[in-house]
């Protein structure tokens, strides 16, 4: 009996057991064996090594930040299923984000100097646990289309371009704080406005502030 237990311990250990045709499989994907086509994004992945946010499987690593990789396309980003933040910046070749429509985990999403344009809001506006989103630097236009995203907390749309639809973020009830400066094309009228609908949300520029970029003083 005694001999019997020694050998199920043994087994145990070893993960196999009654009925096992063999150790247990990983849980995942090896980080290794995760590659992405845009040499720019794998350069990225792979500086994951070292960092706190390095994980041995792919779908557990949460944190990806690119900073200045050159990085044209996000194709092969899902392999990353437990994204949480994905943070880029400085990538102003990107063209293609398609693929970010797959991580439906990710709260916190930057994408500043990305040559991000209105037809890649569709793409975001799908990414429905988006807390914080950041969008500087871009060429966005109309942005009505992320009243959608009824999570948002914190929306950064600093000097890209808005021409249009910041009265529909009145919708955003849970935003805490949006920054608009540098947009020159926003009126004064809508401006304040936005801050009448969102007197609970605080807003950059404050109304001291005249770095919209529009030659009015918000009251």
């Amino acid at each position: 009996m005694r001999l019997c237990s020694l050998i199920l311990l043994l087994l145990s250990l070893f993960g196999v057991g009654c009925g096992d045709d063999g150790p247990t499989p990983p849980m995942g994907t090896p980080y290794e064996d995760v590659t992405f086509s845009d040499p720019g994004l794998q350069e990225c992945y792979e500086a994951l090594q070292g960092t706190i946010y390095w994980r041995p499987y792919a779908e557990e690593i949460e944190v990806l930040r690119c900073y200045e990789y050159g990085i044209r396309s996000l194709d092969g980003i899902e392999a990353l299923s437990g994204l949480l933040q994905f943070q880029v910046w400085e990538n102003p070749e990107m063209q293609n984000i398609d693929a970010l429509a797959n991580n439906q985990l990710i709260d916190t999403l930057f994408l500043n100097k990305c040559n991000i344009k209105n037809s890649d809001l569709s793409t975001i506006t799908q990414l429905s646990a988006l807390i914080r989103l950041e969008l500087l630097g871009n060429e966005l236009g109309d942005v009505s289309s992320l009243a959608t995203l009824s999570n948002l907390e914190d929306l950064g749309l600093d000097g890209s371009d808005v021409t249009s639809g910041l009265l529909e973020l009145q919708a955003l009830t849970k935003m805490q704080v949006l920054t608009i400066s540098a947009n020159p094309d926003l009126s004064c009228a809508e401006l304040e406005e936005i801050r009448r609908l969102l007197s609970s949300t605080t807003i950059i520029p404050r109304p001291e502030q005249t770095d919209i970029g529009v030659d009015c003083t918000l009251p």
